[in-house]
């Protein structure tokens, strides 16, 4: 699409984009809680308590950037603030313990908690001039590309009364902690190695 404003730069002499192109694409690989142990915790009668161990990891990318050409040449607009990552990865690796209380072989009630560890790492473009578009020149400037690292800790707790595959349960809700243990921020490349 034609933009007005490029048009008019174009005709007076200034600055006009002849390709933009914005790129968000991510990437995640499908996740599903591996059993580790499923563990006998009592039985009395036809009533039965089992805890349940299993292994949840979960990776991600994420890639968010506006490349073009205009009248000066290539370039890649910078990020507008400390979280407009141009690329980003991170993930989580956790254990879900859940326990069940079953009569007979009908699952009846069931609580799960899930501590995670969660790492993000991000890379920023902050150019230093006043337009907001780095050139080729200014992408191999390590001054201008900054990362950011964060790893933190998730906690996850769920309650199910009830049997989901009859149609009868209810929720009992829901609660999620996060606290982040390490954060750097956004450092330039220079200041990292």
């Amino acid at each position: 699409m034609i933009e007005e404003s490029n048009v008019r730069a174009l005709l007076n002499g200034n600055v006009a984009d002849l390709i933009s192109v914005g790129i968000n694409q991510s990437f995640e690989v499908p996740s599903a809680p591996i059993l580790l142990a499923g563990i006998p915790a009592f039985s009395v009668l036809v009533a039965t308590l089992t805890v349940d161990l299993s292994l949840d990891a979960r990776f991600f990318v994420k890639i968010k950037a506006s490349v073009g050409i205009d009248t000066d040449g290539f370039y890649v607009r910078e990020s507008q603030n400390d979280s407009d990552y141009i690329v980003s990865a991170g993930g989580s690796i956790g254990i879900e313990m859940a326990g069940t209380g079953r009569l007979g072989v009908l699952p009846l009630i069931k609580v799960a908690a899930t501590p995670s560890l969660v790492l993000n790492v991000g890379v920023l473009l902050d150019s230093k001039d006043s337009d907001d578009k780095l050139r080729l020149n200014e992408l191999l400037d390590s001054r201008n590309i900054k990362s950011s690292i964060n790893v933190g800790l998730n906690v996850k707790i769920a309650g199910e009364v009830g049997n989901s595959s009859v149609n009868f349960s209810q929720s009992l809700g829901s609660a999620q902690y996060d606290r982040i243990l390490y954060s750097s921020g956004s450092v330039s490349f220079d200041r990292i190695g």
